[in-house]
Parts: structure tokens; C-alpha cells; sequence
């Protein structure tokens, strides 16, 4: 299964030239080339969007993720901690951000 999707990162008008990026690739077919596949078609197609900031937010622990955003230029910018729930457990959460 594959999953590619943006979205505003915030409702307000300031926010408009940032968005929020996801890519789910199922884990059989990970470390296959698949997300950097989809990185290489939607990258370009967001900057001529006029996007200018680009955000991934990635639940932690997930090495193969943050390993494929830092490869496009992504750098951790903040890390929320048990932000989020995963099978009953509280997960922290990183903040990845690209500059388009």
C-alpha cells in the first residue's frame, strides 16, 4: 500500500506558502526506492506551488523514515514528546522541515 498526501500546515492565511507532507509506503516495500520515487515527482510539483516551507511529521521510532526525508534535505526541527498513541502506547513524534 502506498499513501502520498499534503495539506495546509495551518488554517491561517500566513501559512499558505507552507505545507505538510506524508508518504506511507507499506513495510514490505520499504527500502525498495519507493519513497524516493514519489520524493522525486513530488517535490518538484510542490515548489511550483509556490510552497516554500515543506514539514513531515514522522511518529517515532522510525529510522527508515527520517533516514529517507534528511536524504531530500529535511532536518528535524522539533520533537514532540508522547504527543501521539500507537497500539495503546504514548509515542513521541519528530518535525522534520525542507526549505523548497
Amino acid at each position: 500500500m502506498l499513501r502520498v498526501g499534503t495539506q495546509e500546515f495551518r488554517a491561517k492565511a500566513a501559512y499558505d506558502h507552507s505545507a505538510e507532507v506524508t508518504i506511507y509506503v507499506h513495510p514490505q516495500l520499504q527500502t525498495k526506492g519507493v519513497g524516493t520515487a514519489l520524493y522525486h515527482q513530488l517535490l518538484p510539483k510542490l515548489a511550483a506551488l509556490s510552497i516554500h516551507r515543506l514539514y513531515a511529521i514522522i511518529a517515532l521510532p522510525n529510522d527508515v523514515s527520517v533516514g529517507l526525508h534528511k536524504k531530500f534535505g529535511f532536518a528535524q526541527v522539533g520533537l514532540l514528546n508522547e504527543v501521539g498513541s500507537k497500539f495503546g502506547n504514548k509515542i513521541n513524534v519528530a518535525m522534520l522541515e525542507k526549505r523548497l
